[in-house]
């Protein structure tokens, strides 16, 4: 059995032995609340011998609490949780004699939150301290909790510890709304869901007495400003953000009376008793909102203060996720998926007085600052009307429109406090900012960021990238703050399981009886009231069950249930009813006789069960036809209807064909103009009776009577069925032994194909009724590289394998279009992917991640070179820079990609062409300059040579390996650099050039730049570049091969003949 203790974060216990104190190290040692710590003391550490009148001196935090002769050891249990600084001084009859050595401890309620510790003994397994506190932890069977009523300084008499366990909500509301009414005397804040907005909108009870938090989904986006924000922006900061967790944002600021509720007092500049109830809080500091000791350490720990605001807000609620939002979930959560300077798809045309903020946000030139400050008034007037309405100064919240995502005043009204120390922003997965006490600028070092702007500044700084600092004790009318709850997850309260509900301190065991997360929190009680809440997240693993039906959904049809390994008994039910333990056990697949949803739980030999896991089944009748009838017209004007009942798939589209046969004479009869519904010849239609219409008064004609004539019909339901035109290809230039896989190959169509007519396209302005299928009509992912009508359009079509001789189709010309959004799977195995194919401007990532490389300049650059360049290797390709422009310091930039992971070991390839080489320019670059020993770069060497590359990892210039290349001045050359840790390759236009030994390259959280270095300091590419790509892991030589030969082999592909529809019948 494990042994835990309930706390707010991960901690290290150790024991305080004589390697803990025989050192001068300034690192900080953790151990844990309620567990005595023996501390070893000798004289001799100090560089005193023993003898007559020698003493070892213990201190804690300055005071002396043991004296002593000789070595031994004091035990001392530590009165509450805290910071402590321990010393030991060695005296000679009272004089301090010798080193004094110290170490700081840092003693913290032990907890669940992966810390280990063994069973009766204070040592536990070191385990890294978290910085966010949704973190998930593995339980065991049964966890053995630690809980005390003492916990807390301020427990009164009769305090008892409640510890409770609750399973997390499976559907995530949109909505959490947190009731403040009960104000300062409430125990408890009650907590409900909603999915939409009320009717009729937020309503001022969700500015005052409740407080409303919007979800916001995980996701990824370019943080930081751009240079197209507002006239003289710049690009700053600019890197690739991950959030890989989703989280609950304040839709307002937090509000004067909601702060007033929670805290009992109201210090706000703001004053006007008629509106203040709406206004957002200002005049609070960070260390107001979270406390000055344990609240400022962010993100070395995520604990606050008792009494600040967010204690009590955690306390009252009972969770402990409630905090300031870091700075990359504000942006991220601000953009709401824009890349613009507004959330609302505009950038600003102004600096200072821009008309796009008129109505969407409150800054200087719409709250009467501009008036009063800039407009004449003497230097050093301060503002002095915190009695205005809000005609003036900060506006109620919510009176502007919101974002995407449905949240009000990100630009604008006040500014909001996050968690991070400001700083240049770091960091790409979650990032969290620079650690307390770190000092990058010696200024800043105790100042916090803030965003959005406010209702006294410029317009520039209410941009979606806008950012700005606060002291932590800093107290200003333009600054507040909007609640954010970290997770993502919600623990369901109305289901919570009490562990115990006692005085004094204990250990109760928890066996949970069922997979999935839990959230445990540990409370200590004063009369009903939380003076203290630990918490901690946890995991209970068990199987995820798999429902996988044998062939088509048709009456009869098995169905298997996998995911449950050895040791787990699947129980299943078909009727509707919740399995249970009596439930049948699923042995085997079992058939479905009608449309059903199948529900499963997997238990384990203790009697563990998984969670719930279910699938719906829609059972259709099989392919078939019944009820045929045929009728010709009376009286007679050439028409036959046939009337047909149609059986099948309800969600498919079948092919029906005719025949006619002439009974008596033995010959087929031409059956060519069929009406069905405005169809013709061949009609597509769904299940269900329907009525066609054969003209054979048109398609007979020759004269006679056929007084008995049979009418067949037959359907298909092909995966083509509908394609107006299709046609095949084979892979014919493929030389590799190797079976390659997921590979995306290119297709090339034209006019020049025979019987290819961009006409045929139901779509043809931008073929998005193109569709690929498999030799077993499984649709191919693909992508639309370039589409050109009056030429050759490029498509990449994700193969699962490629060798020569293998088949696969293309289809076109179908109502309704299925779409070509299948894009980014193509190139789901790479970071980014570049076609420089754009007019100019930004160059897309044709991946999901969004890397897109953005146009950037040094001093003497210039951006309206940077345009396509219609004879690329493959289509168009960019201009780089050109040798009659003679200007430096142009480039593309792609956001640091450390999100990606890539480490030492990735694959980057691309097109290069110079239209000369000047100096040593850069091709690829990720060194800010020419001696940064981090990153890699590939660049000309020696100067001016256009045959020969040197490519660097982490090093300087001392180590670097020499690659020979074809004259990169007479024409496209394929370039691929294989960096494999220390190990490194070089392929030119698909062949092996060089490998060797090299300094493994690293993440080093620059930007990736084409064509120059980072800070466009350096030499320039002066030329073109195309389909640039980025991938980790390294590929096989018959894979770089295949990728070079299927751009320059135009017979990589055979072409199969454009036919028209499905050629086959059922």
């Amino acid at each position: 059995m494990r042994q835990c203790i309930l706390m707010s974060l991960v901690l290290v216990s150790v024991m305080a032995t004589a390697a803990v104190l025989n050192t001068i190290e300034e690192s900080l040692g953790v151990v844990d609340l309620g567990r005595p710590v023996p501390i070893s003391y000798d004289p001799a550490w100090c560089g005193v011998s023993d003898g007559s009148g020698v003493m070892s001196e213990i201190s804690i935090n300055g005071e002396t609490v043991c004296s002593r002769t000789g070595a031994g050891a004091y035990e001392w249990t530590p009165p509450v949780a805290g910071e402590y600084r321990l010393s030991l001084k060695a005296t000679v009859n009272g004089v301090v004699t010798g080193s004094e050595l110290s170490r700081t401890l840092q003693v913290r309620h032990a907890g669940v939150l992966g810390t280990t510790i063994s069973q009766g003994t204070a040592t536990a397994c070191v385990a890294e301290v978290p910085t966010t506190p949704w973190q998930r932890h593995a339980a065991r069977a049964t966890e053995s909790l630690t809980y005390s009523s003492a916990w807390t300084t301020n427990a009164g008499t009769g305090a008892k510890a409640v510890v409770k366990a609750m399973p997390v909500l499976k559907q995530k509301p949109k909505y959490v709304v947190i009731d403040l009414s009960g104000g300062t005397n409430a125990t408890h804040y009650p907590v409900s869901y909603l999915d939409e907005v009320p009717t009729g909108g937020w309503s001022d009870a969700y500015k005052t007495s409740k407080l409303v938090l919007r979800h916001i989904p995980a996701g990824s986006f370019v943080m930081g400003g751009r240079n197209t924000d507002c006239p003289g922006a710049k690009n700053e900061n600019l890197h690739m953000v991950t959030i890989t967790r989703d989280f609950y944002l304040g839709v307002f600021s937090i509000t004067q009376r909601q702060w007033e509720l929670v805290m009992g007092n109201r210090p706000s500049s703001f004053t006007n008793e008629t509106c203040y109830a709406t206004r957002p809080m200002e005049n609070v500091s960070y260390q107001d909102i979270r406390g000055k000791d344990k609240g400022v350490k962010w993100p070395q720990t995520t604990d606050v203060d008792d009494g600040s605001f967010m204690d009590v807000l955690r306390r009252k609620v009972g969770m402990n996720g409630f905090d300031l939002p870091t700075e990359a979930q504000w942006e991220y959560a601000c953009r709401a998926g824009t890349t613009t300077a507004l959330n609302d798809g505009r950038n600003l045309s102004d600096m200072t007085n821009a008309v796009e903020l008129a109505t969407t946000a409150r800054y200087a030139y719409n709250s009467g600052w501009s008036k009063d400050i800039y407009q004449g008034l003497a230097d050093g007037y301060q503002w002095t009307d915190f009695a205005c309405g809000t005609e003036k100064g900060p506006d109620k919240v919510g009176n502007y429109a919101p974002n995407a995502f449905g949240l009000y005043d990100m630009h604008g009204n006040i500014y909001d406090l996050c968690l991070d120390v400001y700083g240049i922003p770091k960091g790409s997965i979650d990032p969290c900012g620079w650690e307390s006490g770190h000092i990058e600028s010696p200024l800043k070092q105790e100042a916090r960021v803030s965003r959005g702007g406010s209702w006294r500044h410029p317009a520039y700084s209410c941009c979606s990238a806008g950012r700005d600092h606060a002291w932590v004790h800093s107290r200003m009318y333009s600054l507040g703050f909007r609640l954010c709850l970290q997770g993502g997850d919600l623990p369901d309260l109305d289901a919570a399981t009490t562990l115990v509900n006692k005085a004094g301190t204990g250990e109760t065991a928890w066996s949970p009886t069922r997979a999935g997360t839990y959230y445990l929190t540990h409370a200590t009680m004063n009369a009903g009231t939380n003076a203290q809440l630990l918490s901690a997240w946890f995991e209970v693993p068990g199987p995820r069950l798999v429902f996988t039906p044998q062939g088509e959904l048709t009456n009869g049809v098995t169905v298997t249930i996998g995911g449950a390994e050895d040791g787990w008994a699947i129980r299943y039910t078909t009727d509707g009813s919740a399995p249970a333990a009596d439930s049948p056990v699923y042995e085997g697949p079992f058939p479905l006789p009608a449309s059903c949803t199948v529900r499963a739980v997997a238990y384990n030999e203790q009697g563990m069960a998984s969670e719930e896991f279910s699938e719906t089944f829609t059972l259709h009748d099989a392919l078939g036809i019944v009820g045929a009838v045929a009728r010709q017209r009376y009286p007679w004007n050439g028409k036959v209807d046939i009337d047909v009942e149609l059986k099948g798939d309800p969600a498919k589209t079948y092919l029906v064909e005719l025949t006619a046969k002439d009974l008596d004479g033995g010959t087929n009869l031409p059956v060519k103009t069929v009406f069905c519904a405005g169809a013709s010849t061949t009609c597509c239609v769904p299940p269900g009776r329907h009525r066609f219409t054969w003209d054979a008064d048109a398609d007979i004609q020759t004269d006679g009577e056929f007084p008995r004539v049979a009418v067949s019909v037959s359907a298909t339901g092909s995966a083509l069925v509908g394609y107006a035109r299709q046609m095949a290809f084979t892979v014919d230039g493929y030389t590799g032994a190797e079976t390659l896989t997921n590979v995306p190959v290119l297709v090339r169509l034209s006019t020049e194909i025979s019987g290819f007519d961009y006409n045929d396209f139901a779509s043809p302005g931008n073929g998005a009724d193109l569709a690929f299928f498999d030799a077993n009509e499984r649709r191919l992912a693909y992508e639309i590289d370039e589409w050109h009508t009056n030429g050759t359009s490029l498509v990449w079509v994700r193969l699962p394998e490629l060798k020569r001789g293998m088949r696969f189709t293309a289809a076109w010309g179908c109502v309704p279009m299925d779409g070509h959004a299948t894009g980014h799977e193509v190139w789901c195995d790479y970071a980014g992917v570049w076609h420089m194919n754009e007019d100019s401007g930004t160059a897309y990532d044709a991946t999901a991640n969004g890397l897109d490389a953005l146009p950037n300049c040094g001093v003497n650059g210039d951006l309206s070179q940077m345009v396509a360049y219609e004879n690329g290797a493959c289509g168009r390709a960019r201009v780089n820079s050109l040798a009659s422009q003679q200007s430096d310091g142009t480039y593309l930039t792609v956001p640091s990609y450390d999100a990606l992971a890539l480490e030492g070991r990735f694959t980057i390839s691309g097109w290069f062409r110079a239209d000369e080489i000047a100096g040593y320019p850069r091709l690829i670059s990720r060194k800010t300059h020419f001696n940064d020993e981090n990153g890699f770069e590939i660049y000309c060497l020696p100067k001016n040579s256009a045959t020969s590359l040197a490519v660097r990892g982490a090093t300087n210039i001392e180590s670097q390996l020499l690659v020979p290349v074809p004259d990169l001045r007479e024409g496209w050359r394929a370039l691929c650099f294989v960096f494999d840790g220390a190990t490194f390759s070089c392929y030119t236009n698909g062949a092996l050039s060089v490998s060797g030994e090299n300094v493994a390259a690293t993440d080093n959280g620059n930007v990736l730049v084409f064509g120059c270095n980072p800070n466009g300091s350096d030499y320039t590419w002066r030329g073109w570049y195309d389909e640039i790509r980025l991938r980790g892991g390294t590929l096989s030589a018959d894979r770089i091969k295949a990728d070079y030969d299927m751009v320059t082999n135009r017979d990589f592909l055979g072409y199969g003949a454009v036919v028209k529809e499905t050629g086959a019948a059922e």
